[in-house]
């Protein structure tokens, strides 16, 4: 009802300027997501030369001073007082952005620190509608290939002429290497036998969180439905970020939590934002109680349909794991330096995770678990 209408747009504006924008979330009012460039790398877990490294050189021409020395403008979404986007401009070159994963994948994964460049990649990206995430792991992959002599794309790292020049090629395929490019990490890696050289889960290329650095991130990135998604789990500041237990938990909470979050619409910078407070939004919204409880459950029937949706698309808990290159090889330098990833820790993870869920052994919901949740004729 109209009145109903009246009351949640009230509460979402008292939540908004009272309980939410706080401390929490004024990181992304005043700098946004370049902050996350000093934060990553400090970590050790930023990543550079193709995931090779966790700490870039390059650092300070792509931070949130970079940033804040070419901001000409700050962007919100309707009603939104957050104003997170940050509007550039460099000799010309305007855009909205760079966000911390262009800055980082088509940045320092590419050992690119020219910030012109990079916001020259963001535009160009947007206007071919490519990723840039994606974009700039395989265009870091195929720099990777190149130097290690396995096949010569003309690229290596660093070359800022044809980075550029391969945006278009890709998105166009109007080039051989733009055909191959164009096929995705996974499959560009098996074309030259470098799989050991891809950073992907599920064929979906990695976001700019090197997962030997936080072991919550690979198993969120593992068991996504769609591949190495960071907004599925996100674990980057909890404080044990190499215990199994606590680490298998938090995905679990963080996948429930987020399945309800971005099914009501809501901001992912909202990070304050928890099933009490939508419950709260809904309550009002609908005009009848709903509980922070119903929708923990909720968030737990949505992460189960997402399974039993792969299951039958033909995935099974073999596609649960990323790529050899972040499970068998160790970080190059920072302070993680040397760091190889526990692969028994992986797998020990991985079945506490399905344990949590009332899978089985093979990441399958059991009966029990679905009629718990209403969901045996789905």
């Amino acid at each position: 009802s109209f009145f109903n209408k009246c009351e949640l747009k009230l509460l979402l504006q008292e939540h908004t300027y009272g309980n939410l924008l706080t401390d929490d979330n004024m990181w992304a009012k005043t700098h946004g997501t370049p902050l996350l460039v000093d934060v990553t790398n400090e970590m050790g877990i930023h990543p550079t030369k193709n995931f090779t490294k966790g700490v870039s050189a390059g650092r300070q021409n792509l931070n949130a001073d970079a940033i804040d020395d070419v901001k000409i403008g700050d962007r919100s979404c309707a009603s939104c007082p957050m104003g997170c986007g940050k509007f550039t401009s460099v000799n010309g070159t305007q855009v909205e952005g760079p966000e911390y994963e262009t800055l980082c994948l088509g940045g320092s994964n590419c050992e690119i620190d020219d910030l012109e460049t990079i916001m020259k990649f963001n535009r160009l990206c947007d206007d071919y509608g490519l990723d840039t995430m994606s974009t700039g792991n395989i265009i870091g992959l195929a720099m990777d290939i190149t130097e290690s002599e396995l096949h010569d794309y003309g690229i290596k790292f660093g070359d800022t002429k044809q980075f550029l020049a391969l945006i278009e090629e890709i998105a166009t395929q109007s080039s051989e290497r733009g055909k191959d490019l164009a096929l995705g990490a996974q499959k560009l890696a098996a074309k030259h036998n470098a799989e050991d050289k891809a950073a992907h889960s599920k064929n979906l290329e990695m976001p700019a969180y090197d997962p030997r650095g936080n072991y919550g991130m690979a198993l969120g990135f593992a068991t996504s439905e769609r591949g190495a998604c960071h907004l599925r789990s996100f674990t980057l500041f909890e404080e044990e970020p190499f215990k199994v237990k606590e680490m298998s938990r938090a995905v679990m909470d963080n996948q429930n939590l987020n399945a309800v979050k971005f099914s009501m619409g809501l901001c992912d910078f909202w990070g304050t934002v928890d099933t009490g407070i939508m419950a709260d939004f809904l309550t009002k919204g609908l005009g009848k109680t709903i509980s922070a409880k119903d929708l923990d459950k909720a968030g737990e029937r949505i992460w189960n349909l997402n399974k039993l949706f792969n299951l039958k698309a033909g995935f099974t808990s073999s596609d649960d794991t990323i790529s050899p290159k972040l499970l068998k090889k160790t970080l190059e330098n920072g302070p993680l330096e040397g760091r190889k990833f526990d692969t028994k820790a992986f797998e020990q993870m991985k079945t506490l995770l399905y344990k949590l869920r009332g899978w089985d052994e093979h990441g399958t919901p059991t009966k029990e678990k679905l009629s718990e949740l209403n969901l045996l004729d789905a």
